[in-house]
């Protein structure tokens, strides 16, 4: 691919919860052609050490206007304020880092058992699992952590002080603490 290819649009997304990009985006090009080019010529390619896996977008079913939730506790990319409610959390005592999750085998199935397991206490957003690897840490069998964010401080403190210690939905011995800061971007 050259500097003058034909790309028309790049969609980097960041996760507002986690200021992070969760290692993928979305590049349009101005002819199907110069796709089927760049899929051919960079798929598998390594970038920063891992392979790249370029691939067609097949748009997810459009999600129907009926009022219905996503499932998700606070679903953050359907909501164009969410990188408004991540700001201040962990500075207000209200944000807890919970460690020793296993590898997730969806997202949705995480956030659920995670709401399950800290029903009654408030909780407000549950972020997306994060992969100790994307730390520099060896992400063979270490667990994985996310951060859950409580309506007051005295909810996140009530979850630490009744649940830190505790054997989690999955069967492991779940740590929680509070989240030292909160992502800044915008």
């Amino acid at each position: 691919m050259r500097a003058t290819s034909c790309v028309t649009a790049i969609d980097i997304s960041v996760d507002p919860f986690t200021g992070r990009n969760p290692s993928y985006c979305f590049v349009e090009f101005d002819t199907k052609d110069k796709a089927d080019h760049a899929m051919d010529e960079l798929n598998g390619r390594d970038f920063q050490g891992r392979p790249l896996k370029v691939k067609p977008c097949v748009p997810k079913e459009q999600r129907r206007d009926n009022g219905e939730r996503s499932g998700y506790v606070f679903d953050r990319w359907q909501r164009s304020d969410a990188a408004r409610h991540f700001r201040g959390y962990a500075a207000r005592g209200c944000r807890l880092v919970v460690s020793g999750l296993p590898k997730p085998s969806t997202q949705a199935y995480m956030n659920e058992k995670l709401a399950e397991f800290f029903v009654g206490f408030g909780v407000e957003a549950i972020s997306k699992t994060i992969c100790p690897h994307y730390q520099g840490r060896a992400a063979s069998n270490a667990p994985h952590y996310a951060y859950v964010d409580f309506a007051t401080a005295s909810q996140a403190q009530a979850a630490t002080d009744a649940l830190n210690g505790m054997i989690g939905p999955w069967g492991t011995i779940l740590t929680l603490t509070k989240a030292g800061s909160d992502w800044n971007g915008s």
